[in-house]
């Protein structure tokens, strides 16, 4: 018997733009789970545009709830949260299919703000982004690579990275 950690569930119907959730134990007797079918045709124009602010400023504010990083041994900075949420609002807005941000392509500008508030991180978003924008194209390649900005470069794209994805790059190579 394997043990339930959810009493609720969702199953999302794509094809048929229903969702069916299911509340574990909530019955009785020979039917102990509750099913609850969500219809989306039948929801109104107002409440799915009101669903989708929703869930879009959850996203993007869940980009920026960065906790404690271990390997920095510290908790993330406000330019930190801004950088990473900056990702996730440039993603969007590049109208990309792809809902993972690993999945989009990163702009160099990006990930440099992202590790740039990694590297420096009494540095404002401002003061990030002001430095990035006085620099050409070579001078952005330049400091990714210098040892303070590579490595929190490097951790960034290792924390985005989808390790199955990336082994099987090389499966049967």
């Amino acid at each position: 018997m394997t043990k339930q950690t959810s009493v609720i569930s969702v199953v999302r119907d794509v094809a048929q733009r229903q969702m069916v959730f299911t509340v574990s134990g909530a019955g009785t007797g020979d039917s102990p789970d509750l099913h609850l079918t969500l219809d989306l045709k039948s929801v109104s124009t107002q409440n799915l545009e009101r669903a989708a602010y929703h869930g879009l400023e959850q996203r993007v504010r869940d980009k920026g709830a960065l906790g404690f990083n271990a390997e920095l041994g510290r908790y993330a900075t406000p330019a930190e949260k801004y950088a990473a949420m900056a990702a996730m609002v440039a993603h969007l807005n590049s109208g990309a299919a792809e809902w993972e941000l690993r999945t989009a392509v990163r702009s160099e500008s990006s990930l440099l703000a992202e590790a740039m508030a990694l590297a420096f991180p009494e540095k404002t978003a401002e003061q990030i982004a002001e430095r990035i924008a006085s620099w050409s194209a070579a001078d952005k390649k330049k400091a990714l690579t210098l040892p303070e900005i590579k490595k929190a470069a490097d951790a960034i794209i290792a924390r985005a990275a989808d390790p199955k994805a990336a082994e099987a790059l090389l499966a049967g190579f």
